[in-house]
């Protein structure tokens, strides 16, 4: 299993001996144009650690939108060309089709935003010439599985989680400076670990601000479940830095993937997060004994669906709902509503598409559908009442999913799409081929 260090350029500046444990290094800039180096002092940086036996691959931007980052991507594949690095990692399909088809024979990884969710869009890749897949954050171990049934991938360790990236500088905007203005590099200088940001009206720091990226306030840290990557048969392990370099972690995975007994790490930290790798809120920690008890309950979407629906296939989901609730949730809406007739007249008369939003509030559920795009604070749209609300208990699914779908139950799932807690936007394909 291949150790990889992502990095950026300036924290190698001074020294590379820190790098001893770690197999290979991600460089270039992903998220800011501003803070990327001239390409000269990235080929004089990747031949230097070449020279000790490291692997180097560069790391297209996130968002090109310009000629500039364009030539930058074209740079990256000519100096894999040429043998100055080992390969170029893909954040934009935009630059899989500049690999592809103008320098056959470059190295070619799927990085984290390629958004590889599952084996077949990994198939298609691989089809193409992508060798192994970085995989998306927040996938759970279901998910991690099934792609690695079929090609070789690469799974995110330890890390802050970056959550939102944007093509202006938040830094930059919290600050009331125009969006033009000169950089004065904030992320580097005033705000080297970020601006800590807490929801109004809660103390309880969630995100960090740091230039164009929102990162998770808390580390997620797979190290307690290392031996479960193993199992799976992960090929590369990664670990993300954005402050400072720490080789007292990189040597502690070392020491982990080459079976040398470790004393507990310095860096093991109970504030730690992984609940995305179980299924769960992505802000949760979850232990060992509670990751055994949810290895079963935390299932991927197609999973549920598929157990749930015999005939169920072709799912693709963005993320996941915790603990199967999804297909609870999605079976109660039907349910209730398949033999509404006004319902149905009202769903044959829109023009689009339908969501099915949930809120859970742990003892209750509120259901809704409505018409048009996500609304809400994070779709930046005022808040629009629901075409249909239902309220429910927690045990009315339970007899609910007992059943099976009845016609207009299904014409309704074939209907709407699907919006559930916590940004987890879930698109469904052909989810009802068998009915």
């Amino acid at each position: 299993m291949e150790l990889c260090l992502d990095v950026p350029h300036h924290l190698l500046k001074d020294d590379l001996g820190n790098l001893e444990p770690v197999d290979a290094l991600y460089l270039g800039e992903v998220y800011c144009p501003v803070k990327e180096p001239p390409i000269n002092e990235i080929a004089d940086l990747s031949q230097k650690i070449k020279a000790r036996g490291k692997r180097v691959y560069l790391s297209t931007p996130v968002l090109a939108t310009n000629s500039k980052a364009l030539s930058r991507i074209r740079d990256y594949f000519r100096m894999a060309r040429e043998g100055l690095i080992d390969g170029v990692s893909l954040n934009d399909p935009g630059a899989l089709r500049i690999g592809a088809s103008e320098y056959p024979g470059v190295r070619l990884y799927g990085g984290p935003y390629l958004e590889v969710r599952n084996a077949a869009c990994a198939k298609v890749l691989a089809n193409l010439g992508v060798e192994r897949f970085c995989l998306p954050y927040d996938l759970l171990k279901e998910e991690i599985k099934e792609i690695v049934r079929e090609v070789k991938a690469e799974v995110f360790v330890q890390g802050k989680i970056p959550l939102l990236v944007s093509r202006c500088c938040f830094l930059m905007r919290a600050k009331g400076m125009a969006e033009d203005s000169p950089c004065h590099t904030l992320c580097l200088d005033r705000f080297k670990e970020g601006m800590k940001i807490a929801p109004c009206g809660s103390d309880k720091i969630l995100f960090e601000l740091k230039g164009r990226v929102v990162y998770s306030a808390k580390e997620y840290s797979l190290w307690d479940h290392l031996d479960q990557l193993k199992e799976l048969g992960v090929a590369a392990i990664r670990v993300e830095e954005n402050e400072q370099l720490r080789p007292e972690i990189y040597q502690a995975y070392r020491n982990a993937l080459n079976g040398k007994p470790n004393p507990q790490p310095r860096f093991r930290n109970p504030q730690s997060v992984n609940g995305f790798f179980f299924g769960q809120a992505g802000l949760e920690c979850v232990g060992e004994d509670r990751a055994r008890s949810t290895e079963h309950g935390a299932r991927s979407t197609k999973a549920i669906l598929q157990s749930a629906i015999p005939g169920t296939h072709e799912v693709g989901a963005q993320s996941t709902i915790k603990k199967g609730r999804f297909f609870e949730e999605l079976s109660s809406l039907a349910r209730k509503v398949g033999h509404s007739q006004k319902l149905r007249e009202k769903l044959e008369g829109i023009d689009g598409d339908v969501f099915f939003e949930v809120t859970d509030t742990g003892e209750r559920c509120s259901l809704g559908v409505r018409q048009g795009r996500p609304y809400g604070p994070i779709a930046g749209e005022p808040e629009k009442p629901p075409v249909l609300r239902v309220r429910a208990k927690e045990d009315v699914y339970l007899k609910i999913i007992q059943g099976k779908l009845d016609p207009d139950a299904a014409y309704l799932l074939r209907k709407i799409k699907f919006k559930g807690p916590f940004l987890a936007a879930v698109k469904l394909k052909h989810i009802l081929g068998a009915i």
